[in-house]
């Protein structure tokens, strides 16, 4: 079965805490009050995400793509 990567449903299925520290540690310091998301509202996420220059977003993005081929039914069931 395919699955087919959505950047905004990627996000809800990854845990905040992860999120926040793969920012920060890529030197992306997002405007996002972190302790007010909960694992469905993140369009604060979503949208703060889309703000930093190209370079930077389509390289997120790639990072996201290869943790999302990489996952499977059973690693998203482990946790």
């Amino acid at each position: 079965m395919t699955r087919q990567y959505s950047p905004k449903t990627f996000r809800r299925q990854s845990p905040n805490p992860v999120l926040q520290q793969y920012f920060h540690a890529n030197g992306l310091s997002l405007e996002v009050d972190w302790k007010c998301l909960t694992p469905r509202r993140i369009d604060s996420l979503f949208d703060a995400s889309e703000v930093p220059p190209d370079e930077a977003r389509e390289a997120v993005e790639r990072d996201c793509r290869q943790v999302f081929d990489m996952a499977t039914k059973r690693g998203r069931l482990v946790g």
